[in-house]
């Protein structure tokens, strides 16, 4: 009887930790940390680019790129990612597409999270890799940034976030993540063909 209290115990509080976990840090489901699927057709895409959530307010977990062009009925796709930094998403059409938003949460227990959108190169053309438009088949840089701190919070102000576009890690560097990430796939050639123009100049 009294092994029986023990597991009841047990059981109810594994119950517990589970709904904490569903709850709190349901955002652990919507991470797409899978390897690239091979080509579909030989008129894909695959786009790719980094964010540096080091000083951000959150984890970068997930996001989102819209596609612009062609019209679709289903325009936000979310991407893949490392929990590195890295993020990207293949097989999409010849097009133009936006990072709609990055995000994650703020703490493993946290029941908030941030969906973190970058400006308008319109606004600041510095971000102009935010928005791509892809004219042939291949693999496309959206650019590396990162969130930084740009006011400091304190008893009676919240700490303000802004983001800039960074060139460390370089392009190369990111791309030797997504080599991981694509290894044994069509793509691979492709991340290596860009790796050699890039380090030879």
């Amino acid at each position: 009887m009294y092994s029986n209290m023990i597991s009841n115990r047990i059981l109810k509080i594994a119950i517990i930790l589970i709904l904490t976990l569903s709850t709190s840090s349901c955002l652990i489901f919507w991470t797409k940390t899978g390897d690239a699927e091979d080509y579909t057709n030989n008129k894909s895409i695959l786009v790719y680019g980094f964010l540096d959530d080091s000083e951000a307010p959150f984890s970068f977990r997930w996001g989102q790129l819209r596609q612009m062009l062609p019209k679709t009925d289903e325009p936000f796709l979310d991407v893949k990612l490392n929990k590195k930094g890295l993020f990207y998403l293949e097989n999409l059409p010849v097009g133009s597409y936006t990072i709609h938003n990055l995000g994650g949460p703020e703490g493993f227990f946290s029941n908030n999270s941030w969906r973190w959108t970058f400006p308008s190169p319109s606004d600041k053309p510095e971000f102009k890799l935010t928005e791509l438009r892809a004219t042939a088949p291949g693999i496309y840089f959206m650019g590396a940034y990162k969130i930084y701190e740009s006011r400091k919070g304190g008893f009676f102000r919240n700490a303000e976030y802004s983001s800039l576009p960074v060139d460390k890690p370089s392009e190369v560097e990111i791309l030797k993540q997504l080599l991981v990430k694509t290894h044994g796939t069509k793509w691979e050639a492709l991340v290596l063909s860009r790796i050699n123009k890039l380090t030879k100049g």
